[in-house]
């Protein structure tokens, strides 16, 4: 694994994307800061500089169409749950697409920006910022926890920490997909059999159970009628 560190950068996200051309697969890109470190749906993503994991990975899959990149996610998120997990962190889940939760608190996220070559992926850049020595956060975050909150210890390293991920997406990208998706499915945030509140982005609300995730990554939610529903990230919010 080739690791880049670096002090401070707008996001690791763009500085592979700018240098791309000259990395082999499984090259890993850190920074102690990031000054425009970004999210899900253009969130920003805010850390104290030294206390987390923000980290980069260029991951260049061999044969995989563009239309099954779904598996890059499910694999980042899995390998950030699990890991989470080893630390003695207790109903860790994938929040869909891939927020990593803690009961109803987020603790990680994950953006995933893939550049295609016609039909195929060329390569993936799986952008990581888990919280793990921090301990306040800005009050315009929601609902933020980190494993030092979860566990009562300031002290991990966040270094460690993301080897940690990394050397779990190795390991699952040699696993078969259908094993990867299928625990990727029972990892799920409300993945309970129970129905749940939902918005539609105009604001209406409805009930539903997660039902699975489709290849292409869409949410499949089982209305109150029992039909069933793809929604796009973009087209469901959770409450």
């Amino acid at each position: 694994m080739q690791h880049i560190h670096l002090d401070s950068v707008d996001s690791t996200n763009n500085y592979i994307k700018a240098h791309a051309a000259g990395m082999d697969d499984n090259t890993v890109v850190d920074a102690r800061e990031q000054t425009a470190g970004r999210g899900q749906r253009g969130n920003r993503w805010l850390t104290t500089a030294g206390k987390n994991a923000t980290f980069s990975i260029l991951l260049r899959p061999k044969n995989l169409k563009a239309a099954d990149q779904q598996i890059i996610s499910e694999v980042a998120a899995l390998a950030t749950a699990e890991t989470l997990t080893t630390c003695g962190i207790d109903n860790v889940k994938v929040k869909w697409p891939n927020d990593i939760y803690v009961e109803n608190r987020k603790i990680a996220g994950i953006l995933i920006e893939c550049s295609l070559d016609g039909a195929m992926v060329d390569y993936a850049v799986v952008g990581i910022g888990l919280n793990v020595n921090q301990t306040e956060f800005d009050p315009s975050l929601p609902n933020p926890t980190s494993i030092a909150l979860e566990t009562g210890r300031d002290d991990y390293d966040p270094q460690a920490v993301m080897r940690q991920v990394c050397e779990l997406i190795q390991t699952l990208r040699s696993q078969p997909a259908e094993a990867i998706h299928a625990r990727y499915v029972g990892s799920l945030y409300r993945h309970d059999g129970l129905p749940h509140p939902f918005l539609l982005p105009d604001g209406t609300p409805f009930m539903a159970t997660i039902d699975n995730v489709s290849p292409t990554g869409t949410l499949r939610l089982r209305h109150a009628d029992g039909t069933l529903h793809d929604y796009d990230f973009k087209e469901v919010i959770f409450v």
